[in-house]
């Protein structure tokens, strides 16, 4: 692979001229160097390789074939959709993973049917993928299927790539009210990433029937689930009745559930949650304490300036730019603090003229 990927990197760095030649390499009786074409024709987006590269798909070397399906999600054509549903039938789980993710990428609806079979393929990852590509192609066709899917009380995410794909993803991105009830009782699901990505999706949906039970799992520190996740949710809907839970949130041991609950009282922007947001400014986790510096912009308390201030001086690498793009939200108060700090912060003069910037006038000397 590692070689392929040299051979192939080479050539893209020799520019337009060497595209035909790829082309023709396409028919080499070298696997190798096959292979290494269909990747530099992909990377460089070449367009008048579309059918060329469609006929690897029926090459004898697996490599080859794999690389064409990249390939193509490189470029992205409708013209590919139906050669790759081909892929779809495919021995090797990693052909049709790839071919249903490249069908994702290229948003054709002539994919959904096979796509929505697909969520019925007997690896897991497959499945996983499935759902991604159903979600990207946005047809409403596909929601009874994966609400199905997410019944599956057996599905596999172990080498799944975690944060995306699935079910209880798709089923978010659609934003279907539908999809509720499924995701409601996915928070007890026996897969964690399931769970996790459960209560994004009624972050996403944003319909109060979610709020009691996603405050109940904000309120048990031993749940076995990313509370960030469902911090997060509660500050998308926005229901007053979580506002209580999310400040109590904000003393958790867990990280992810301090950082949710920083995320989602910004959401509220309701200024009884500055003191704890201030709290958090300290806290001993960047994660947290990036968020909580954005929640006090959102809700613009002039207490936070000062804190905020002082993160800009002197909290970590990661800490400075959060803090000096919340004091932008204050406008004019912000103008004195930030150029004071850029004559004694030079390294950060590009974050604070960004910031200046966006202000506007006032931060302009006449």
């Amino acid at each position: 692979d590692k070689t392929i990927g040299h051979i192939a990197w080479t050539l893209i760095e020799i520019g337009p001229a060497v595209v035909k030649p790829l082309i023709k390499a396409l028919h080499s009786a070298n696997a190798y160097l096959r292979s290494a074409a269909v990747v530099a024709l992909g990377e460089m987006h070449c367009s008048i390789a579309l059918n060329p590269i469609i006929e690897r798909l029926k090459d004898k070397n697996r490599k080859v074939r794999l690389n064409a399906i990249i390939a193509l999600g490189k470029l992205r054509d409708s013209r590919a959709v139906e050669p790759l549903l081909c892929s779809l039938k495919e021995n090797d789980s990693t052909l049709r993973q790839e071919a249903v993710e490249t069908l994702g990428k290229i948003k054709d609806k002539k994919a959904v049917a096979p796509l929505i079979q697909m969520l019925k393929d007997r690896d897991s990852k497959v499945k996983w993928w499935a759902a991604w590509a159903l979600a990207e192609i946005q047809d409403k066709r596909a929601i009874a299927p994966l609400i199905e899917l997410l019944k599956d009380k057996n599905i596999d995410t172990g080498s799944c790539c975690i944060g995306i794909g699935g079910p209880s993803h798709a089923l978010g991105k659609f934003k279907d009210r539908r999809a509720v009830t499924e995701l409601i009782i996915a928070l007890k699901h026996p897969n964690r990433e399931v769970r996790s990505r459960a209560a994004w999706a009624l972050g996403e949906i944003k319909d109060r029937c979610a709020v009691k039970p996603l405050i109940s799992i904000l309120n048990n520190d031993n749940t076995d689930i990313n509370q960030f996740y469902v911090g997060e949710a509660l500050g998308k809907i926005r229901d007053k009745s979580a506002f209580r839970h999310l400040i109590k949130a904000t003393k958790s041991k867990n990280h992810q559930l301090r950082k949710g609950a920083a995320n989602a009282l910004g959401k509220f922007k309701d200024k009884r949650a500055v003191k704890p947001l201030l709290i958090l400014l300290k806290d001993k986790d960047y994660y947290v304490r990036s968020p909580a510096a954005e929640a006090l912009g959102r809700i613009k308390d002039i207490r936070a300036i000062k804190p905020l201030l002082e993160l800009a001086r002197n909290g970590g690498y990661g800490d400075k730019p959060s803090a000096i793009e919340s004091l932008g939200c204050f406008g004019r108060l912000a103008v004195r603090p930030l150029t004071d700090l850029l004559k004694n912060k030079p390294d950060l003069h590009i974050h604070i003229c960004d910031v200046l910037a966006k202000i506007g006038k006032p931060a302009i000397k006449p």
